[in-house]
Formats: structure tokens, sequence, C-alpha cells
């Protein structure tokens, strides 16, 4: 009787002991840090091009100042299609602050990031540049609101 109980006894501990062995080494790796709300961000601008679905200066429709405008964001830079008056046909932009609400462009324009998800964002910019055309000086100064959809 002895024997057999030393036997279980054994064999209980050596199970244990083989149980214990196995999940050694096999720690989960640990899980991915979050993305920063600058790269959270900066995927959803650079996930393709955006036309624009509406913009306004000072309240009042512009869209025919801004035929066919488009943007393409990559990770540090644009490119611009159709009439962009107050917009470079390419540029560099940068956020500026870990909140990436805001990014300078690299002619010093600050844009804002009102709003943006996969499918919508609102930019918003002031707009102080004199243009020589005549008419259009006063209709381009001042607050741009860009709607762009994809």
């Amino acid at each position: 009787m002895k024997h057999i109980i030393h036997s279980i006894v054994t064999l209980a501990l050596l199970g244990f002991t083989v149980l214990q062995f196995s999940f050694c080494g096999k720690d989960d790796p640990p899980p991915a840090p979050e993305p920063t709300e600058a790269e959270r961000v900066t995927a959803l601008l650079t996930a393709g091009n955006w036309p624009l679905t509406s913009v306004t200066v000072e309240g009042e429709n512009a869209a025919e100042i801004f035929k066919d405008f488009s943007i393409t964001f990559t990770n540090t830079g644009y490119t611009t299609t159709g009439t962009t008056p107050v917009w470079k046909r390419s540029g560099t932009w940068a956020f500026t602050d870990a909140t990436a609400t805001k990014f300078r462009r690299d002619d010093n324009v600050e844009v804002t990031i009102e709003s943006i998800n996969e499918t919508s964002l609102k930019l918003v910019l002031f707009w102080e540049q004199e243009l020589t055309e005549p008419g259009r000086t006063n209709a381009l100064r001042g607050r741009h609101e860009f709607t762009l959809t994809k």
C-alpha cells in the first residue's frame, strides 16, 4: 500500500513538474503599443486622395474659386489638383504638437484639422496674402473651411 501511495505521489509531482516546464519560454509577446495621435491622424490623412466637397471663405461659398480641387497627403508632404489659390501644387507639412490637430505647411501657413475620419476631413486655414488679380483679393482673405470627402 505504501508503495502505491508513493507511486501516486511521485507521478503527481512528475506531472506537475512537466506541466510547469511546458509553460516556460512561452511568454506572450507584449501587446503592440497603441498608435500615438499623430500616427493615427497621419494614417487617416495618407489613406488616399481627398476630393473637395465644399469650401467657404468667411462663411461664403467659394466653390467656383477651387474648381476640381483635391489633396493627397504623404507622411510629410502633399500634392494638390485643380484650382488651388491658397494651396501650392506640392509642399511639405508637419504637426505643430502631439495632439495632431494642427499642422504647418512649408509656406508657414497653419492648418487646423477640425475633424477627420476614414471618409471625411475638415480643414481650416486663415489666408492673409493678397493676390494681384482684381476682385479676388478680398474674396480670398480670411477663414477658409475645406470639407473633403472620399
